[in-house]
């Protein structure tokens, strides 16, 4: 069970709990283009991990770990985890997800939109 972190100062959690300063954690976050996070690892808008120096000092599961378990259920409620919830389903990080319907409408629009 993991949630799906959005990455905005405003509204994450992530701001809050990490060690590292506000400005160079969104220094960090644009310069790789990250698009969320997941047991604070952050990856880009095709899900795959994007800032590996960030990630090598988080103490816990690695992004390969949540994606080869048998069973990883992501949790997104907030329109603020969009983005964060489509990237994570590119990249297979999470296969079966809970979330609120406003924003599974607007996954599933992007996600109908890209396989266009």
């Amino acid at each position: 069970l993991v949630s799906v972190g959005a990455i905005d100062p405003e509204t994450s959690s992530f701001f809050k709990f990490t060690n590292l300063p506000c400005k160079e954690l969104k220094d960090l976050i644009e310069s790789r283009n990250a698009s969320g996070e997941i047991t604070a690892h952050l990856f880009d808008s095709s899900g795959k991990l994007c800032a590996p120096e960030y990630s090598n000092r988080v103490v816990g599961l690695t992004l390969e770990e949540v994606k080869s378990s048998p069973l990883t259920i992501g949790i997104a409620f907030s329109k603020s985890k969009v983005n964060a919830t489509v990237a994570a389903l590119k990249g297979n990080l999470i296969n079966s997800l809970v979330i609120d319907e406003p924003t599974a409408r607007e996954v599933i629009s992007i996600l109908e939109k890209d396989e266009r």
